[in-house]
């Protein structure tokens, strides 16, 4: 025989209980897998491709050294000759700047090209 308390079934009470949680599951789903449907740009039925190049970009100015040896052929004399250039002489204006840097060379400069970026 089921155990009545305040005269509902307590049976009842799980079940509405369950029922909550189940629902309170479904909408935290729906909130967190749906596409970001209202953002400016996002087209869910054309979407960019992502690059490894992509991933690997570092902002010149901002970048601190791991950034930096994160570069192809960067290592950690070049990325603190990097540092040390941009604290003496700001930051820089163009990637073009790099070929000052005596630690540098243009081999260099082609394989950063379409890694490095300055905002």
């Amino acid at each position: 025989m089921e155990k009545k308390v305040n005269g509902v079934e307590q049976n009842g009470k799980r079940m509405a209980a369950l029922a909550a949680a189940v629902l309170a599951a479904v909408v935290l789903g729906a909130l967190l897998f749906t596409p970001p449907l209202f953002q400016p740009g996002y087209d869910p039925l054309n979407p960019q491709p992502v690059t490894v190049q992509g991933l690997l970009r570092v902002e010149l100015n901002t970048a601190d050294e791991a950034a930096l040896r994160s570069l192809p052929g960067l290592g950690e004399k070049k990325a603190r000759a990097i540092l040390q250039y941009r604290a003496d002489h700001g930051p820089f204006s163009s990637l073009e700047e790099l070929a000052q840097i005596s630690a540098v060379t243009s081999k260099d400069l082609e394989a950063w090209d379409g890694y490095l970026y300055i905002e």
